[in-house]
């Protein structure tokens, strides 16, 4: 069974023709996920343990980018840069983000957003979003019917489903419960297991 991320299915998606089948062949040639190779894992983990701890100051922020090693020290400077932005004067405080496994025949995929957040009187559960170069228009409405079709229960359905643009320090946030992408969703899972299996025989 081929079991992804989310971004991988997201990566998937927005691409058309046969860089479709180039993004399959990268992710089942790709070695096994080993943390020392994940850049923004430091990023994460810390975003996670400031918004866990209780009285804590922005400046708290740059203990992450001094765990950071020191190559990814200016690009987590950046990302910090933009997260401050984002958290502006708001009173946050955290609660555990839902995770779950969306499985679609023999395609497993994880859609586990990194934060949960509440200020506003309202809870957002939140991707991060890293990459460097500005998401196309398609990938964010595809994140969020991700998120809302693996992610909605009755623990969540207050929930505001939500992607932050870390270094531009702008969150984007899903229509009210949007999932009008599911049939989109299926027919792509289908594609992409065909693909694999195909490219198994090869």
């Amino acid at each position: 069974m081929p079991r992804i991320s989310l971004t991988d299915f997201v990566d998937f998606i927005i691409k058309s023709g046969s860089p479709k089948q180039t993004v399959v062949y990268t992710i089942m040639k790709r070695p096994p996920y080993n943390p020392s190779t994940d850049f923004w894992k430091v990023m994460r983990d810390g975003l996670q343990e400031y918004h866990k701890k209780e009285n804590n100051h922005k400046d708290d922020l740059d203990i992450i980018v001094n765990n950071a090693p020191l190559k990814k020290q200016e690009r987590y400077k950046s990302a910090i840069d933009g997260y401050r932005k984002f958290l502006g004067k708001k009173i946050i405080s955290w609660f555990d983000p839902p995770k779950n496994n969306w499985i679609y025949n023999d395609l497993d995929i994880r859609v586990n957003p990194e934060l949960g957040l509440m200020y506003d009187g309202k809870r957002y559960v939140i991707k991060l979003y890293f990459k460097d170069e500005n998401p196309t228009k398609n990938r964010f409405p595809v994140v969020w019917s991700m998120m809302n079709y693996a992610l909605r229960n009755k623990k969540t359905e207050d929930c505001i489903m939500a992607v932050l643009d870390v270094a531009k320090g702008k969150l984007f946030e899903s229509p009210e419960k949007e999932t009008i992408l599911q049939p989109l969703l299926l027919g792509e899972a289908a594609s992409f297991l065909l693909i694999w299996k195909e490219l198994e025989k090869s």
